[in-house]
């Protein structure tokens, strides 16, 4: 969350098209190499608005898409910074005005993994790195569900009676995670939401032909390849989360729909 400082849509420095965005705690975080600015200068962000398009503008080299992601805080700030993290054995990055002093990323953002090349320059540096295993996402945790015919585990079964929201990733064949779906009930039935798309024998039997209730229950997954997070909401922040994370997540079958077993897109009536 926070306010735009900047937004460059020129490509004219080494930094290319980029943005900077004024957070709450006086962090300053800036966005570089962008192949396209979709904010303006104070213009309100929260967490999950799309900024702007990875890209490879100025100095980045490959001229592959990806984010140099910078963060800077006023020299008031450093001190704090370095109770919590140390200060790193190179010093903090120089002045920039007026978005203050280069801190180091790698304590904060949250990443899958690391290359050894980074662990090392991290260590030789004096620079924490984050945890891969930390949670992300806020409060979410991703959990198996079980195979088919087991039953449900105790976490699952505990959401009778919640409202919340809860998001679906697949594993594709090349093992990575993919998030396919994010739904809500602000009903109390999340487990009963959840689980339809847990049972496929109700895409098989085309149940969902004439199925009112609310979610598509002929979005369903293969349980041995599915992790679920869960994140349990007032009846009234139901709605406006899973909102949220669809703009934030970019569920595949979301957006897309999900492909039927005649390999035909299936049309999603919401």
């Amino acid at each position: 969350e926070g306010a735009v400082t900047r937004a460059v849509t020129v490509d004219r420095s080494d930094a290319g098209l980029w943005v900077a965005v004024l957070h709450p705690s006086g962090v300053t975080s800036r966005y570089l190499h962008l192949s396209r600015v979709l904010v303006t200068v104070g213009q309100r962000v929260r967490r999950g608005d799309v900024i702007g398009h990875c890209g490879a503008t100025g100095n980045a080299r490959g001229g592959h898409p990806h984010l140099h992601l910078d963060l800077r805080v006023p020299a008031a700030m450093l001190p704090a910074i370095e109770r919590a993290i140390g200060k790193p054995r190179p010093g903090w990055g120089p002045e920039m005005r007026p978005f203050g002093h280069s801190i180091p990323g790698e304590p904060w953002v949250p990443v899958d993994g690391y290359r050894s090349r980074v662990r090392d320059d991290a260590a030789e540096a004096g620079i924490p790195l984050r945890d891969p295993s930390a949670p992300r996402n806020g409060t979410l945790k991703y959990r198996p569900v079980g195979e088919r015919g087991e039953p449900y585990p105790e976490w699952l079964l505990a959401m009778r009676g919640q409202s919340g929201v809860y998001v679906i990733r697949e594993r594709e064949r090349d093992g990575d995670p993919v998030v396919v779906y994010v739904g809500q009930s602000s009903t109390g039935r999340l487990y009963e939401t959840l689980t339809r798309h847990l049972q496929d024998w109700r895409r098989w039997k085309k149940f969902w032909g004439g199925y009112t209730g609310g979610h598509d229950p002929g979005l369903t997954y293969d349980r041995a390849r599915v992790e679920v997070a869960v994140k349990i909401t007032s009846p009234n922040d139901a709605l406006d989360e899973e909102a949220r994370l669809i703009r934030r997540l970019r569920p595949r079958d979301n957006i897309q729909g999900q492909i039927d077993y005649q390999g035909e897109a299936a049309e999603v009536p919401f």
